[in-house]
């Protein structure tokens, strides 16, 4: 029984959406974009824009479309990918905590390591590219990879 299950809809949804925003051209541009920032620069851009990745990542696609710091097409590329990476390491967060099936809850000590691994496991992890050659969508994410 999946207790997020609701929640994990949601950011499911909400990562189509995302996805399916962008066309065949923008998804290739954007895998050239991501390439050429390499994992250490993309991190660092990750990280800095966290804040405004979730507020992107929550907006509505005509809320997106009204804010001029998104429309610039490469910032625009990036926050949807960053917004994308936010949401699947929320989910990739949800079904891991759905696996801990306490009778009882554990001790402080063995909570908090439980707590800890499931935290840096889901803030590192890098989701697997998102669009076929064709650039479309496509969830390649399966909830038995956990």
């Amino acid at each position: 029984m999946n207790r997020f299950a609701k929640h994990e809809k949601w950011l499911t949804e909400a990562l189509a959406t995302l996805g399916n925003s962008l066309c065949k051209e923008d998804a290739d541009a954007l895998m050239v974009e991501r390439r050429a920032m390499g994992e250490s620069e993309w991190n660092s851009w990750f990280r800095r824009n966290r804040v405004g990745l979730s507020r992107y990542a929550q907006a509505t696609p005509y809320q997106r479309t009204l804010l001029k710091d998104w429309r610039e097409p490469s910032c625009r590329r990036k926050m949807i990918l960053g917004a994308m990476t936010l949401l699947y390491r929320r989910r990739r967060l949800l079904r891991q905590l759905d696996l801990f099936q306490f009778a009882e809850t554990p001790e402080p000590k063995r909570m908090s390591d439980i707590l800890g691994w499931v935290l840096d496991d889901s803030e590192s992890y890098s989701p697997p590219w998102c669009f076929d050659p064709d650039g479309n969508y496509r969830d390649n994410e399966r909830a038995e990879d956990i």
